[in-house]
């Protein structure tokens, strides 16, 4: 089934050295925070590293190169796969788990380019912020980071459905997530810089294997310009879900 790949491709190295944002509906990107040679293509998608997403829909400037090979891939994938071969769980949001230090350390840790695993992202992290940005695969909520369990979170992937879950709501965190994993199986294999991965999700959205999924995140999540202000980056999850009072989770 062509979701296994979903785990496969979506090593550390995809996103070590990148500041990971989400751009809703279709148009999502990676921004590089980092001169590192890390790999550009990223488990989840952005549109910029300042948090905004008024502008929904990337351009790409008319001198870029295409990218090599049939890119995105064009499978067949629907809901129902992913509810079979991956899921989606609720995260727990904890208020206060995480200090401003903590959520320092964790953006200093995205651009590691020493990280290993996706738990070695929450290296330096107090055990309290650690448990609740951080998850297992086989635990009964999912943080904004989870790692496969069989492997010690060498694969997984970065898990936006949990903030916006939290902060709109449970099906439009599914949603929004499902449509990440999307592009992940149409895009991990052909695209290997930010650029081309921009480009590839543009595609896989607009006319491809992601449009349904696309549409399924407009239709779950109306308020979704709002809860982004609160979800739109990993480190926004971070401390809408698991920082102090002034930025924990809410609904509106």
């Amino acid at each position: 089934m062509v979701t296994k790949k979903l785990f496969a491709l979506a090593s550390v190295s995809a996103i070590a050295g990148l500041m990971t944002t989400v751009g809703a509906s279709g148009c999502s990107t990676t921004t590089e925070t980092t001169s590192s040679s890390s790999s550009g293509g990223s488990t989840d998608g952005g549109k910029d590293s300042g948090g905004s997403t008024k502008d929904r829909t990337p351009v790409p400037g008319d001198d870029e190169e295409e990218p090599a090979g049939d890119c995105p891939a064009d499978v067949p994938l629907t809901e129902a796969d992913l509810d079979k071969e991956i899921g989606w769980k609720e995260a727990k949001a904890t208020p206060g788990a995480c200090t401003a230090q903590d959520i320092t350390q964790l953006e200093t840790n995205f651009k590691d380019t020493n990280i290993k695993t996706y738990f070695d992202l929450g290296k330096d992290l107090s055990t309290e912020c650690f448990g609740c940005v951080f998850a297992k695969d086989t635990d009964a909520n999912w943080g904004p980071i989870v790692g496969t369990a069989e492997n010690n979170g060498e694969t997984g992937f970065v898990n936006f459905g949990a903030c916006f879950g939290e902060v709109e709501d449970p099906a439009c965190g599914k949603a929004l997530q499902y449509e990440q994993f999307c592009y992940n199986i149409a895009c991990n294999e052909c695209s290997t810089t930010s650029t081309e991965r921009q480009k590839c999700v543009e595609k896989a959205g607009s006319a491809g294997m992601c449009t349904e999924f696309g549409d399924t995140t407009a239709k779950a999540c109306p308020n979704i310009q709002t809860s982004a202000k609160k979800c739109n980056s990993i480190i926004d999850a971070a401390k809408t879900l698991c920082g102090t009072a002034s930025t924990d989770a809410g609904k509106g």
